[in-house]
């Protein structure tokens, strides 16, 4: 160690051990928090519904009632209607004023027409609405004046026809609110409505409540989806939206991987009334299997906190059995399935959040108090530090701290030190615990400690990674509101500290300019060069795939490896983990020094810090409990273990073999 003061020492452990109690308190305050929600609803859209009834040749109310007994659906996402989706339907009528003429010269009540063109100008610029049922005409009528202005809606004469001057194309797509009657029929059934609002380019105030009128008052503790790119209410009257939501308890649908335009500033002060949401799109689920299908609805349940799944039928023939049998069957499976690990199928109406305890101010206060002692502690590796720097780095930390809150800043303040404990942890965990010299000199059970080596090096990231779930244990990140902020820096700053730090090794840090100013200057060597590209491309496809939109990357034979992975353990570890992180730590300890040349170290400590990156990029996943995290590494460290001692068995084959071959 650099630092010259065991007094130091002791003040980095201390406040270490008080920032891990601290964090531990938290974690167990979220732990039995996640234990409580253990409730989860079945849900489909109802034109997937439709769809399923048509290809069945069922009707749909049986329809209804059959996934409702034997599936146990409880939810049904309505959409809003609109003037195009009422016309398709056989609801209303939308002709411009050439087609009502045209058809005025063919009808056999052209009595009723002639009337009409009097009382109205017949160019393709008018456009009428014609409908049989009150509700539909009122609540079209109010919407339309909302959006055009009542003075360019006309009612022609006491019929239950408007005329208006709009483009036809965008007067279909307009919407026009809830349907009462399917209100009414889910609520006869038991089911409960989920509302799916779309925005629209004249929203005002006065839409947003017209739209809110036509299902809140029948439907209790209702959940609200958004349909299209934006939210209703998007860009400059969201935060309207956001009281009538409080005021009328209702909550709000965020559709994994999918986030419209809106939402984020919708949904942070509204935490508390987000309900995680799964789908499969209609073509997606097609390309998979049953077992996948119901595979990806288990794992996000589990892994991922999610609440509703918006269940997807197959709409190909199957092979036997009709299309009907076949999904109930599916969704059947996957119900049970899921009382089996224990989560119960049943009307979600909210997410109680009353009684949890998020991190507190003073809490946050000492675990960036831990996460500046830690950095100074890595910086004390590559520069000494003395005692007056140690109280003066702390002082200013401290300041900054209170200076954020006051500014508001208390969660801004939280991702950054999420961020910084993301970057430290791992690399401290390596630089601190690699030992550098040969391992035959001065170890009796060089397995026995290397297996300790890898154990504290997991442990101090495991550390790191509770400080992460203590700062982001707010409700707004749990749920999704908000996320943890720089998962690309966190992968790639600690692999540049580490990489420096062994490649210009040790002894020679206080000459760093030096050592870089001659390998840039150093002739291009093969395998530096291959050894530095490999390094890369493991870095490049870690950081592409360390998030959800590069699916489209994995292999099928990597997607079967995992789906055997799933069946077989509790939870699916990261085969970073286990295939490259952990086993090349491990060889990393056995061979430097001992087979590979020490100026090597920094590309097996790169790839082997891959693992401890994973570990810490699961615990930035909030969203995801934290005994699935928890689990996830430790079925990766076992695996992890067992690969290093496959790896090294070969290693050895292979020797042996090419001693062979030379002689």
């Amino acid at each position: 160690m650099k630092l010259k003061s065991t007094f130091i020492e002791l003040i980095f452990y201390g406040v270490i051990f008080v920032s891990c109690l601290v964090s531990m308190d938290i974690a167990i305050r979220r732990y039995h928090f996640e234990t409580q929600l253990k409730k989860v609803s079945l849900a489909m859209t109802d034109k997937s519904i439709d769809t399923l009834a048509k290809r069945s040749g069922i009707e749909k109310m049986r329809l209804l009632q059959r996934l409702r007994d034997e599936v146990g659906l409880k939810s049904v996402v309505v959409n809003e209607d609109t003037i195009g989706s009422l016309e398709k339907e056989g609801l209303l009528t939308l002709l411009n004023g050439s087609e009502l003429k045209n058809l005025s010269r063919v009808s056999l009540s052209s009595s009723f027409l002639t009337n009409i063109l009097k009382q109205s100008e017949m160019s393709s610029e008018h456009l009428f609405i014609c409908t049989d049922e009150i509700e539909i005409f009122d609540r079209v009528r109010t919407i339309l004046s909302i959006e055009f202005g009542n003075e360019n809606i006309k009612q022609i004469g006491n019929q239950l026809m408007l005329d208006i001057i709009a483009d036809k194309e965008d007067l279909a797509n307009i919407g026009v609110g809830i349907s009462k009657q399917k209100l009414e029929t889910l609520k006869e059934l038991g089911l409960n409505p989920m509302i799916k609002l779309q925005n629209s380019a004249r929203v005002n105030e006065q839409l947003i409540k017209e739209k809110l009128d036509t299902f809140i008052n029948d439907v209790p503790s209702p959940t609200l989806l958004f349909d299209g790119l934006s939210i209703l209410g998007y860009p400059k009257h969201l935060k309207y939206l956001e009281e009538k939501i409080k005021d009328n308890g209702i909550n709000i649908g965020l559709v994994e991987f999918s986030k419209p335009l809106g939402f984020d500033e919708l949904s942070l002060p509204l935490s508390k009334k987000i309900i995680r949401i799964h789908a499969i799109g209609e073509q997606e689920v097609e390309k998979l299997t049953k077992e996948k299908v119901l595979a990806r609805y288990e794992r996000a349940i589990k892994e991922r906190s999610i609440k509703v799944v918006l269940l997807q039928p197959f709409l190909q023939h199957p092979e036997e059995g009709s299309i009907l049998d076949f999904n109930l069957n599916n969704f059947s499976t996957l119900k049970s399935n899921l009382s089996k690990t224990g989560f119960e199928v049943g009307h979600i109406a909210g997410i109680v959040t009353d009684y949890y305890l998020p991190v507190k101010n003073w809490e946050s206060m000492v675990l960036s108090i831990g996460v500046l002692t830690t950095i100074i502690y890595l910086l004390n590796h590559f520069f000494p530090l003395s005692f007056t720097q140690f109280l003066g780095l702390t002082g200013i930390m401290s300041g900054l701290f209170w200076g954020v809150y006051a500014l508001g800043g208390f969660f801004i303040w939280n991702k950054i030190m999420a961020l910084f404990t993301a970057i430290v942890f791992p690399s401290l965990a390596i630089i601190s615990q690699f030992p550098f010299e040969p391992i035959s000199k001065k170890e009796e059970h060089p397995i026995l400690n290397s297996l300790l080596f890898l154990l504290k090096t997991v442990g101090i990231t495991l550390i790191g990674s509770f400080f992460i779930v203590g700062f982001l244990s707010h409700t707004r990140f749990i749920y999704g509101a908000d996320q943890f902020t720089g998962i690309k820096l966190a992968f790639v700053i600690p692999i540049v500290l580490i990489g420096l730090y062994y490649y210009i090794m040790p002894h020679r840090l206080s000459s760093t300019i030096f050592v870089l100013k001659r390998f840039i200057q150093s002739p291009v060597q093969t395998v530096g060069l291959l050894s530095v590209m490999i390094c890369l491309i493991s870095i490049g496809i870690t950081l592409i795939r360390s998030g959800n939109a590069a699916s489209w990357m994995s292999l099928d034979i990597e997607d079967h490896f995992r789906f055997l992975l799933e069946n077989f353990l509790l939870v699916r570890p990261r085969t970073k983990e286990f295939l490259i992180g952990y086993p090349f730590l491990l060889i990393s300890y056995w061979y430097v020094n001992q087979g590979i040349h020490k100026r090597w170290a920094w590309f097996f400590l790169i790839l082997g810090s891959l693992g401890l990156l994973s570990v810490v990029n699961s615990f930035c996943h909030i969203h995801t409990p934290i005994m699935v995290s928890m689990n996830r590494v430790l079925m990766g460290l076992i695996l992890g273990v067992f690969m290093a001692f496959v790896y090294r068995l070969l290693i050895k084959i292979g020797a042996y073999l090419y001693q062979r071959l030379i002689k």
